[in-house]
């Protein structure tokens, strides 16, 4: 689990601490506050050099794939990471984890080295990602920018801990869903998505990775003569089924959460966040969520009983930013006084 976090020059933060976490995090804040941002580098944290944690950005703000174009990468991929786009300073992401001790990725542009034949120069710069546990080099990953985007040049990786992102506007229910759902039936583990889709369906019976469509999806059993496509119940049941998933395949890890309630109606929040304090007890997850529901927040207060909930309120001030954490006895009495914190 991770205990404290500190980000310097990223994104919105020129620096912000976290100063302690629980099992459950809820991230809140005004808009452009930084609660994606936060997601975005304890994802990029987690890598470990895994080329996949470069593209985050691209991914969770949901920008075009014509971002893959050099200039496109360097202007809205690259530059924006750094805060008020200070790329002459480092990234820093630290953190502290219970099993893997201190952690730290530094991400830095570096220019291309200098050649002596002028079309063998490189114009764009390379940027270079290197990871530590405790202060020693684990791992380094490369990356520069060619006619056909992000190349990653050289590096290994070692994954200091798991994690996924769970994205607002991700449908589960495709063939990517129905493969995880099958794995997690060969290991017995089915009835943990069963269950939490339940809390929006009452009427399912089961549920099923089947291609008559001509393509792997989810379809549930609700007690029609035939099985139902998961889209066809509604949104909320696919964010469901999104969060169950993601729970089941990060099992001792991490998931990262944006817009926990998108999708879901206010009437079964407490339940879907009982779901999620049950399953990340059982699996051992620790979750970040962020939300900017009120109702959200209740719900969680409600179904989380013990002093495995924190709410992280990121507050910005000019080009200062900090975070708030309120631990269970300050979070009670907010809701009870009604106090805003979102």
């Amino acid at each position: 689990m991770l205990e404290r976090i500190k980000i310097t020059n990223f994104r919105r933060f020129r620096e912000l601490e976290v100063p302690r976490t629980t099992r459950i995090n809820v991230i809140t804040g005004s808009n452009n506050a930084g609660k994606t941002s936060l997601l975005e580098a304890i994802f990029l944290l987690s890598s470990g050099g895994n080329p996949i944690g470069v593209n985050i950005g691209r991914d969770l703000r949901g920008l075009a794939e014509d971002t893959q174009k050099p200039a496109a990468v360097r202007e809205i991929l690259w530059k924006p990471m750094f805060s008020a786009l200070d790329t002459g300073t480092p990234i820093e992401i630290a953190a502290h984890h219970t099993d893997s001790g201190s952690i730290s990725v530094k991400i830095a542009l570096e220019e291309a080295a200098k050649t002596w034949r002028k079309e063998d120069a490189f114009a764009d710069p390379y940027l270079v990602c290197t990871f530590f546990r405790d202060n020693g080099q684990i791992a380094t990953s490369v990356y520069r920018l060619t006619d056909v985007g992000i190349e990653f040049m050289s590096g290994q990786a070692e994954i200091p801990f798991t994690a996924k992102i769970l994205l607002p506007y991700l449908d589960t229910t495709g063939s990517e869903a129905a493969g995880l759902l099958g794995a997690l039936r060969q290991r017995k583990q089915g009835d943990l998505v069963l269950e939490a889709l339940r809390v929006i369906e009452p009427r399912l019976r089961s549920i099923e990775d089947n291609s008559v469509s001509g393509a792997p999806m989810i379809w549930g059993d609700i007690g029609l003569s035939e099985l139902v496509p998961l889209p066809v119940m509604g949104g909320g049941i696919v964010r469901i089924a999104s969060l169950a998933l993601a729970m089941a395949t990060v099992a001792g890890g991490v998931l990262l959460v944006d817009e926990i309630e998108n999708g879901v109606h206010h009437s079964v929040l407490s339940n879907v966040w009982r779901v999620i304090d049950d399953t990340s007890r059982k699996l051992g997850i620790q979750v970040f969520a962020t939300t900017h529901s009120y109702e959200c927040l209740q719900a969680a207060a409600s179904a989380i009983e013990d002093d495995d909930l924190s709410i992280h309120r990121l507050e910005v001030n000019e080009d200062e930013s900090r975070c708030v954490t309120l631990d269970r006895s300050q979070i009670d009495g907010i809701i009870e006084y009604g106090m805003e914190v979102r």
